[in-house]
């Protein structure tokens, strides 16, 4: 549009020049050259009047002089617009007319774009180019002004076209590349830059946009070649290799499409889409592929998937089926297939379907053992584990799972299980022979601890009772004495007095020893009364406490050791007595045995006291101690630190099940060497009927 405008403008500038050489022509009176002149003036007033602009002749203030016809229309004016003024007409600024005849008188002519009013006061684009003509000693104004409406909207939509282009173009992480006809790059997108590692400018000018592996670059000028053939129609080529920057090579899918008759493009746009990282996840999936194919074949067992219908159709078997079930995994497949039910056991098949379909239902991987039938007729039992694969609806689709073969394992457990049961059936056996053995020992020890309270009694027994043979074998003589003088006839008062002076005395001295006898008798039948009895009854705890060391001390008579009892008065218990003697026994011959040598002078010490419904029995002795060795196997059955002096390892051992069975209470074990042992028995008042078994 400037073109025609300025084509029209010159023929119009040279209007005036014409109209003078009309009138000299005239004054010569030469007809053919005023014929000529007057053609060319109507010519150029017949072009001013239908030109397709609007003309304006226009003073220097302004003012319109002449107009056309085209002006009145594109004004939208009834009327003639001549002698107005044209800054009336523009929508901006009324004092733009200044800048425009200032840019006539000092350049000759003007062009701009500006916004005009209408009649009806709407604004609209013009295009204005003007002229400077002189005539008769005067400057005018040359005014053309065409619509630009269509043409800014065009415009509007150009630019909005290219806007989007740009936000897209610089927003994707597509690489986006436009070329000329040579293949020159003349635009290059933000990411192509980013994703090559240059500087956009970089880029500009160079061929193809990118620096392509030269194996490649033939298909990518093939490509170029063809879409610039038929323009429009896009052409793809996948895995073109790009060189970046830092060295590295892009693998990159594009696209190539010619659009010559676009303005702004002109050229050929290329799109790269960057699928270097999908390439590589292709790479790595089919390697997993061909490793999870390796490890399917070599694994002990058949990988599955099957449907989950009625048939449990199978969809995947690996080849280890031959192996497993004598198959080959085609033989699942075709028109005739293997169903994977009809190789389970019938008599666990029902099984089967039960164990998956309460997996299924409950969302949990399952797994279990059944049998199945192979191709040759064999049983084999086989491990599977599963799990149901849901669908994009979240229905169970499909079941995936592993089967392997544990026959081996599943006749091995049985053989264990028997020889489980013949172990413990013989281990039983010996068990009780070994508890018969221990009762027998155990009751030999007792017989033993018995024996050795026999002993002791018969020892201290002896002594009173010798007294009291020779208090009374001197009675017997005096007696005789006595009689031989009476029947002799010298029998005097005074031997008379001195016989019953020695008969008193020989009486009180059988009477005493006599008493002691008893006495030691006497506590050795309830100590050993009890010992040999689990009869169940009430007794003072502290007078049974002094009555067992009472019997015991024959045993320690001779030797500097001395046993204390301390025990609070009134503290009785509904117990079992002969365990309690036999618990004080055991101890007292421990400390005597090993904590103290028989040189050694030491003491023993053993109190008791009530604690609510239990009562507390510290029995201490300042022997020698025992290191941690020792103490912690003071109660095991067997165990002593004098075997080869007789020890039978048992006494701490009924100790500690007699408190702890029978009596129903709790002991512990203190010592260190140097530093004596203590034992802390707690043993209830009255101990459930169910506690008092005999052990």
């Amino acid at each position: 549009m400037p073109c025609r405008l300025s084509r029209l403008a010159a023929a119009l500038r040279s209007a005036p020049s014409r109209v003078r050489d009309l009138q000299r022509t005239e004054a010569r009176s030469e007809p053919e050259e005023l014929l000529r002149a007057r053609r060319d003036l109507e010519l150029a007033r017949e072009s001013m009047r239908n030109a397709a602009y609007a003309i304006f002749w226009v003073n220097a203030d302004g003012s319109v002089m002449d107009h056309n016809l085209t002006a009145v229309r594109l004004l939208g004016s009834a009327a003639d617009l001549t002698d107005t003024q044209l800054d009336d007409f523009f929508a901006e600024s009324r004092s733009a007319w200044l800048q425009i005849w200032q840019s006539l008188v000092n350049r000759g002519s003007y062009a701009g774009d500006m916004t005009w009013r209408r009649a009806g006061g709407v604004g609209f684009p013009v295009r204005l180019v003007g002229h400077r003509v002189s005539y008769d000693g005067r400057f005018y104004g040359c005014l053309f002004v065409a619509d630009r409406t269509e043409a800014k909207s065009a415009e509007d939509r150009l630019a909005d076209t290219n806007a989007r282009f740009r936000a897209i173009t610089e927003n994707t992480s597509d690489l986006v590349f436009v070329l000329d006809r040579d293949g020159v790059t003349t635009y290059v997108s933000p990411a192509a830059a980013r994703t090559l590692g240059d500087r956009e400018r970089e880029l500009l000018g160079r061929r193809s946009g990118l620096l392509v592996h030269e194996q490649d670059r033939s298909q990518v000028e093939r490509v170029l070649a063809e879409a610039r053939r038929q323009p429009g129609r896009t052409f793809r080529l996948e895995n073109v290799r790009a060189w970046r920057r830092d060295g590295s090579w892009l693998h990159l899918d594009g696209a190539f499409t010619d659009l010559p008759d676009v303005r702004g493009v002109n050229g050929t746009v290329v799109v790269y889409r960057d699928v270097t990282e999908s390439r590589r996840v292709d790479r790595d999936l089919q390697e997993s592929r061909r490793r999870l194919a390796i490890l399917l074949g070599n694994l002990p067992g058949l990988a599955f998937r099957c449907r989950y219908d009625r048939d449990m159709t199978l969809e995947f078997v690996s080849g280890g089926s031959l192996a497993l079930t004598g198959y080959r995994p085609e033989q699942f497949f075709g028109e005739r297939p293997l169903k994977a039910l009809d190789l389970i056991h019938p008599d666990d098949a029902e099984q089967v379907r039960s164990v998956i379909r309460s997996a299924v239902e409950s969302g949990n991987v399952y797994e279990h053992e059944y049998r199945i039938v192979t191709a040759d007729g064999t049983a084999k039992w086989v491990w599977e584990q599963g799990v149901g694969v849901a669908d994009e609806n979240g229905e169970i689709a499909a079941l995936e799972g592993f089967i392997t073969d544990v026959t081996s394992r599943v006749e091995a457990e049985r053989t264990i299980r028997r020889l489980n049961e013949d172990l413990e059936r013989r281990v039983a056996e010996r068990t009780r022979d070994l508890q018969e053995t221990q009762e027998q020992l155990i009751a030999s020890e007792k017989m033993a601890a018995l024996g050795g309270l026999v002993a002791g009694l018969a020892h201290e027994v002896n002594t009173p009772l010798g007294l009291g043979l020779t208090a009374a074998s001197h009675l017997r003589d005096r007696v005789l004495a006595t009689r031989r003088a009476l029947e002799g006839g010298g029998l005097k008062r005074a031997d008379l007095d001195a016989l019953l002076r020695d008969g008193e005395e020989a009486a009180g001295l059988i009477e005493a020893n006599l008493s002691r006898t008893a006495d030691l008798v006497q506590s050795f039948k309830r100590v050993s009364v009890d010992q040999c009895s689990e009869e169940r009854r009430t007794f003072d705890l502290g007078e049974y406490l002094a009555a067992i060391v009472a019997s015991l001390r024959p045993q320690y008579r001779r030797r500097p050791v001395r046993i204390d009892v301390d025990c609070a008065p009134g503290v009785s218990v509904d117990s079992l007595p002969g365990a309690v003697a036999q618990i004080v026994t055991n101890l007292v011959q421990n400390s005597l045995v090993h904590a103290f040598a028989p040189q050694d002078a030491g003491t023993i010490r053993i109190a008791a006291s009530a604690r609510g419904d239990d009562v507390e029995v510290v029995y201490a002795d300042d022997g020698r101690g025992m290191d941690d060795a020792v103490r912690r196997r003071v109660f095991d059955p067997f165990f002593t630190t004098r075997r080869s002096e007789g020890g039978s390892g048992l006494g701490m051992h009924i100790v500690y099940n007699l408190v702890t069975g029978p009596l129903g209470g709790s002991i512990a074990c203190t010592s260190r060497p140097g530093e004596g042992t203590t034992f802390r028995m707690t043993l209830p008042r009255c101990p459930a009927p169910a506690e008092t078994v005999g052990v």
